[in-house]
């Protein structure tokens, strides 16, 4: 595995902001940041992904009926609300108590609320938003982008898509304890 800075200063001891993890360089050099990136901003993947899932958009809880062409739309805005929310952050400061990336992410569950060490959390564009980053909670301004997806159903686990999302968190979250990387000084020397 590989940590990439996305949004982050690494110029600082320890780094700080949002990064995000390569699983496996060899067979993919995109980060699980650029893999969401490239998926939802794609028709073709948004199409594919909607109408695998048609019948559950034509009477979505928040969104109410809608077509696969609209949810396609609502996918790509809210993610790209998203994504610029993260560029100016990048520009503000990403680190900024009240208005960095602790105000963005939240925990996957509430009953990880007071989880110390390497956290599961999200991020979404807003309180409908149905596009999750799901992240590493490293320290307080310091998220490691896992995955993420298109949350449609109650739970994670009804979807199979997601319940990959929920395996890889897992899975960068015992790469990280085994090696030592679960607190900001563990990424003290790592080069970026």
């Amino acid at each position: 595995m590989k940590i990439v800075p996305i949004f982050a200063d690494t110029k600082r001891k320890p780094p700080e902001g949002l990064f995000s993890v390569c699983i496996d360089p060899e067979k993919d050099q995109r980060d699980e940041f650029k893999i969401l990136d490239d998926n939802l901003s794609d028709p073709e993947f948004l199409r594919n992904f909607f109408n695998k899932r048609e019948a559950f958009i034509g009477a979505h809880p928040f969104h109410g009926s809608i077509t696969v062409r609209e949810a396609i739309r609502r996918t790509r805005n809210e993610y790209f609300s998203l994504l610029r929310i993260f560029k100016d952050l990048a520009e503000e400061g990403i680190t900024d108590e009240e208005l960095g990336l602790v105000e963005i992410f939240k925990p996957l569950k509430k009953s990880e609320i007071f989880k110390p060490q390497l956290q599961k959390e999200k991020a979404k564009s807003s309180y409908k938003s149905w596009i999750r980053v799901y992240a590493l909670r490293v320290a307080q301004n310091f998220y490691i982008v896992t995955g993420g997806g298109i949350k449609l159903y109650k739970t994670m686990q009804e979807d199979e898509y997601l319940k990959t999302q929920l395996a890889k968190i897992e899975l960068v979250k015992q790469f990280l304890i085994e090696n030592e990387m679960y607190d900001p000084e563990g990424f003290q020397e790592l080069e970026f």
